[in-house]
């Protein structure tokens, strides 16, 4: 959203936020974010019947004595919460999709030659491969530079493929 210069209400809300790092403001608002977060994951979670998450600490009565270690403690607290919340959501994928099964998937090297030849022309093959590098091996994208350089071909190669196709449709 784009402002005219005399709106400065931003930097208003700016100073605002470092105010509040200087007083109690800053920790009540550091708990109810991580309250909020917990409490609408655990209803997204009871929407779809899954277990929900009670680590049975109020953290409303979380203390610190600065912000800083308040938010380590508040992380950790919210990262038990994201793991339990996360595996509960991941169940929802079909099996066959999660990465630590796509590892029974028979890989392309076991197929006849033909067929390998063959699935080298389809994009699907160099989106699988990008996939496993990422999900299973943990590459970058370096990594996969010829497979997203393929791919790009590809969709160029389609590209220009439909503007053709339009420009002939298209009348004089």
């Amino acid at each position: 959203m784009l402002r005219g210069l005399d709106d400065d209400s931003h930097v208003k809300t700016r100073i605002c936020q470092y105010q509040s790092l200087e007083n109690v403001k800053g920790s009540q608002i550091a708990r109810q974010i991580v309250i909020s977060k917990i409490e609408g994951r655990n209803s997204l979670l009871m929407k779809y019947g899954l277990k929900t998450y009670d680590s049975g600490i109020d953290i409303s009565r979380v203390e610190s004595s600065d912000l800083p270690s308040l938010r380590r403690k508040l992380t950790g607290i919210e990262g038990k919460h994201d793991e339990h919340y996360f595996k509960q959501m991941f169940s929802l994928i079909s099996e066959n999709l999660r990465p630590e099964e796509r590892a029974r998937l028979l890989p392309v090297a076991s197929f006849p030659g033909w067929v390998q030849a063959v699935a080298r022309f389809v994009p699907m093959y160099y989106a699988n491969r990008v996939f496993e590098g990422i999900m299973l091996k943990g590459y970058g994208i370096g990594n996969l530079a010829p497979e997203f350089t393929i791919i790009g071909g590809i969709a160029l190669l389609f590209f220009v493929l439909a503007i053709i196709t339009v420009k002939d449709r298209m009348p004089d």
